[in-house]
């Protein structure tokens, strides 16, 4: 059974003039269409390639070796490269430009040029794979299986005027509040972030630094390596400029005190006036 909008893993059943028809069956009859542009040099019959299942602009299955941005039930972000009349059409990284109706636009006009978090499924009346940008009504927070402190991958669909919203993991949704972003975040970045707190409204705090104990930890290592390319100095003290560390070391001050206090109490750094110093041997 071919798996349309998912990588297929199939046998090269014959060849014609407009490329190779690969299926599960038999040589002489069914399959889809690899077109010539997308065969590989040196593929024979009863051969296995691996190809990407989906309809063509005249509806007919069709195969493709080109790696699409989004697979089925998965989101992705997409750019906007044309709005008609009917709905948008979205860059997704193979020949035919996907389709995203009006009614899956979610709250906000799409612009040529924008890109947005996209999720791909199969139209129930049409049987063709379609794209929604409406997340919230794709996935929920009714059932939660995530813990305080828990690491996940993360992926930012929308600002908010807190922060930014964001796909935990596939299945749930967060807020990143804007408080604690030491970074630029745009829409379809994606990174690893930590459970900050679920909240009994079942609505999830998220955070992009380790929390608590480890976070000291972490944060230390990365003030560590900073000393280490700078050749064992940098001109921070406790009374630097809060936006000039953040600018410079890309973390709160708040952040900045723990680590210096983390590597002091292990001896790792001495404290002047002219900043934060490594301890080496000859010291």
């Amino acid at each position: 059974m071919l798996n349309l909008g998912e990588y297929n893993k199939l046998k090269v059943l014959r060849f014609k003039e407009q490329g190779c028809y690969v299926g599960e069956g038999d040589q002489d009859v069914g399959g889809v269409l690899l077109p010539n542009q997308y065969v590989p040099e040196n593929l024979q019959v009863d051969d296995e390639i691996e190809v990407f299942i989906y309809h063509d602009s005249d509806d007919r299955l069709v195969a493709t070796t080109q790696k699409p941005n989004v697979v089925l039930h998965q989101f992705a972000p997409l750019k906007v490269l044309d709005v008609t009349s009917v709905g948008v059409f979205m860059d997704w990284g193979i020949m035919k430009n996907l389709f995203v109706p009006f009614a899956e636009q979610g709250r906000k006009p799409m612009i040529v040029g924008e890109t947005h978090v996209i999720f791909l499924y199969i139209d129930t009346e049409t049987s063709r794979l379609v794209g929604s940008a409406d997340v919230e009504s794709i996935i929920d927070n009714e059932e939660i299986s995530l813990t305080d402190g828990d690491e996940v991958d993360l992926m930012v669909y929308k600002e908010s005027p807190l922060g930014y919203m964001a796909i935990i993991n596939n299945e749930n949704i967060g807020l990143i509040y804007r408080s604690d972003t030491y970074k630029s975040i745009n829409i379809g970045d994606t990174f690893k972030g930590w459970i900050k707190k679920v909240r009994d409204d079942n609505k999830i705090d998220l955070a992009i630094h380790r929390q608590g104990h480890l976070a000291i930890e972490e944060n230390a290592q990365v003030l560590l390596d900073i000393l280490k390319e700078k050749e064992g100095h940098i001109p921070f003290t406790d009374k630097s400029d809060p936006k000039l560390i953040k600018e410079v070391l890309n973390m709160s001050k708040k952040t900045f005190k723990k680590a210096v206090g983390s590597l002091y109490k292990q001896r790792i750094i001495e404290l002047k006036a002219d900043g934060i110093h490594l301890i080496t041997e000859s010291n």
